[in-house]
C-alpha cells in the first residue's frame, strides 16, 4: 500500500461552498494513493472555527470502496475524499459539543481518551 504525506490547509463547511469546492480541486490534483496523511490546521462548521495548537494530521484511506478519515480518536467515512473531510469536520464539532464539553464520571473509557485528545489539540472556539 502506496503511503504520501501531504500539507494542505482545508476547511470545510456545510453546505458545500467555495472552500469546500477549493478542497474538491486541491484533491483532484492529488496523485492516486490508496492510503495517505495530510493536514488540517483549523475547522470551520457551523459557524464555528475550531482552532489548534498546531495542524491535526488527518489519516485518509480507502476501505472496501469507502473513505475512511482517523484522527484524535475520531473515525469518519464518505464515499469521496471531500465528503470524508467534511464528515470529519462535522464529527469533529459535534463530538466537541457531546463528550469535550462533558464531566469525565458521564463518560466511558474510551470516550474519556478521545476527550483529553480533542483538548490538548485544540487552542481556541470561536
Amino acid at each position: 500500500m502506496l503511503q504520501a504525506q501531504q500539507d494542505y490547509t482545508w476547511m470545510a463547511a456545510l453546505p458545500v461552498d467555495a472552500e469546500v469546492q477549493s478542497l474538491v480541486s486541491d484533491i483532484a490534483k492529488l496523485p492516486q494513493l490508496s492510503k495517505f496523511q495530510t493536514s488540517l490546521s483549523e475547522i470551520r462548521f457551523h459557524n464555528r472555527v475550531f482552532e489548534f495548537h498546531k495542524p491535526l494530521d488527518l489519516l485518509l484511506y480507502l476501505d472496501d470502496g469507502v473513505w475512511v478519515c482517523e484522527c484524535c480518536g475520531i473515525l469518519s467515512v464518505g464515499c469521496s475524499i471531500a465528503e470524508v473531510v467534511v464528515s470529519f469536520c462535522e464529527d469533529f464539532s459535534m463530538l466537541w459539543d457531546e463528550i469535550a464539553q462533558r464531566p469525565d464520571d458521564e463518560l466511558t473509557k474510551q470516550a474519556q481518551d478521545t476527550k483529553r485528545h480533542m483538548l490538548f489539540v485544540v487552542k481556541s472556539v470561536k
